[in-house]
């Protein structure tokens, strides 16, 4: 009680005993525990027991002694409805939130291989899962998820690799740093071995084999000569002061990254498999492609190969039977689309399997601005011959527009407009080409606009465009946007917001005098207008075109 009373003493603070426990072996005597009771008047804690958030325990680890962490895992799954979210959504979910929140616990402490793998249970259950009750299908281990993308992975972390990495990172303060702990542990386990092959308890199983018997740093063969020493070298270096340096980083500081780096689980890396997620392209069909690529779908054959009993038959022909190439490559209808795409692309067939046909793709060696189109193509088409197939399969309906530029009736005009808005309140600009009912390029016109809205710069649009039209007599007029929002607000269907009121009033003006139709067209019905908007950035002003 001493050493009690002397902190009060120094620290001018009491201690409440009433918050205060002690802990004792359960195996000492009642007597000398109610003793000790007696003199601290702290009350008996029971083991084990949470301290800064992570259990204290002398026993053998057990996986009850983590449940709190493992619940945290839990309740934040109940929130989540696994159903509701894409794949991307659950990624994301995954990789930021549940995967963070074993991190401070394993920072401290090393748990048994039960408790880590009980969070992959749970990650793994609800990446694959479908329904709101039951079990879904889980289409790959968990462990064969946490790779990079270029390694057949989804780029999840394994806690096994996050564990050594961060466990290294106190091995590293222990060999570099002077502080209490560090010498602490130097005289208790290191008096007459080096750290790296002493067994330092928890410490032992931390480096790679190829490690426990190499010191990292050492550089000793630039102080060689064959099998000599070269004094002349060593007398050089003497005088100077040893550095603790981490080899895995440009810098020689330690970082957790490149010890996970260094002491992770790896696989053949592979270009491959760095296509399948092309930047740009969503998610869910990067997603799909893999799973494609690594027969993880539920088609038939595959079915039949979990023995399950299934009778194997393509819902599209109804002859053959539902397999993996038949259904993206081969049956009637993927074989009218491939031979669509390819011809139009300059890329020869054949086409009769899967991998085939994608690397065929990938391996073409077109402009350089067309490279990321000519990657997302097989991914594209594959995603709705997929998306027919279980139209096909599960009933509904699925139904392909082909959006073009449409001629106007004979005497009638046509004014495309198009927005674009970097950053949707940035630099902006508006365009708008005119054409009559032959198709016949009349006049075209863009503008760099202020920073401002895309709602906005697509109402300036249609105005400028009824204003030229206006000065030159060119009605009556058709005016097409994809801007559905636009095309609503002008109808009178939507009220307009303040920012656009003015030039909504002005068109509105317009249009009572002169035949004036305001519809709305799908972005591909506008590409003309859609390039120069992007075109104009380029520029400072406005552009006219008034012939080609």
């Amino acid at each position: 009680m001493f050493i009690l009373h002397e902190y009060e003493r120094v620290s001018r603070q009491k201690i409440n005993a009433d918050k205060s426990c002690y802990y004792i072996h359960k195996k000492v005597a009642d007597g000398l525990s109610q003793e000790v009771q007696q003199i601290t008047g702290f009350t008996k804690g029971d083991s084990p027991f949470t301290y800064l958030g992570c259990p204290i325990f002398h026993a053998r680890r057990q996986k009850i002694f983590y449940k709190d962490i493992l619940k945290k895992v839990r309740d934040k799954l109940q929130a989540w409805k696994g159903k509701l979210l894409s794949f991307g959504g659950k990624a994301v979910l995954i990789s930021c939130v549940l995967q963070s929140i074993p991190v401070y616990l394993l920072s401290a402490m090393v748990p048994p291989k039960c408790v880590i793998k009980e969070p992959h249970k749970l990650f793994n259950r609800f990446f694959w899962q479908t329904k709101h009750e039951g079990t879904s299908k889980h289409w790959s281990a968990w462990e064969n998820l946490c790779y990079p993308k270029n390694e057949r992975g989804l780029g999840f972390r394994s806690l096994y690799d996050i564990s050594k990495a961060l466990f290294a990172k106190i091995w590293w303060r222990f060999r570099t740093s002077g502080t209490l702990w560090s010498k602490f542990m130097w005289n208790k386990y290191c008096k007459r071995f080096r750290p790296t092959v002493s067994k330092l308890g928890a410490f032992h199983e931390l480096l790679p084999h190829q490690e426990q018997n190499n010191e990292i740093g050492d550089d000793l063969e630039d102080l060689m000569d064959s099998s000599h020493w070269n004094y002349a070298k060593m007398q050089d270096i003497s005088n100077e002061i040893d550095n603790q340096w981490w080899i895995h980083t440009s810098s020689g500081k330690f970082t957790v990254k490149s010890a996970w780096e260094r002491l992770r689980q790896r696989k053949q890396r592979s270009q491959v498999y760095k296509n399948f997620w092309l930047k740009g392209l969503p998610y869910k069909i990067s997603m799909f492609l893999w799973r494609v690529w690594f027969w993880k779908l539920p088609i038939n054959e595959v079915l039949q190969k979990m023995r399950i009993n299934i009778v194997s038959r393509c819902w599209s022909c109804h002859v053959q039977k539902e397999i993996m190439d038949h259904v993206f490559i081969t049956r009637p209808f993927a074989r009218r689309i491939w031979s669509y795409f390819p011809t139009a692309a300059g890329i020869m067939g054949p086409f009769i399997q899967i991998k085939q046909t994608v690397l065929l793709w990938w391996s073409f060696n077109p402009l350089a601005r067309l490279k990321a189109l000519y990657q997302a193509i097989p991914a594209l088409v594959m995603w709705q011959l997929w998306k027919d197939r279980n139209t096909r399969r599960h009933g509904g309906s699925v139904s392909y527009v082909k959006v073009k530029w449409k001629f106007p009736r004979n005497g009638h005009f046509k004014c495309n407009t198009d927005r674009v808005s970097r950053g949707n309140l940035g630099p902006s600009s508006a365009a708008f080409c005119v054409r009559n009912s032959s198709g016949d390029f009349l006049y075209a016109m863009e503008r760099v606009l202020p920073d401002t809205t895309n709602l906005v710069a697509e109402a300036v649009a249609i105005e400028e465009g009824i204003k030229y039209c206006i000065s030159h007599d060119l009605f009556p007029l058709i005016i097409e946007t994809d801007s559905l929002t636009t095309q609503k607000i002008l109808d009178g269907i939507w009220d307009a917001p303040w920012s656009i009121s003015l030039t909504v009033r002005n068109i509105q003006r317009w249009r009572k005098d002169r035949d004036v139709i305001v519809k709305h067209v799908l972005r591909e019905g506008s590409c003309a207008e859609d390039f120069f908007t992007n075109l104009v950035f380029d520029f400072a002003g406005t552009i006219q075109y008034d012939h080609f």
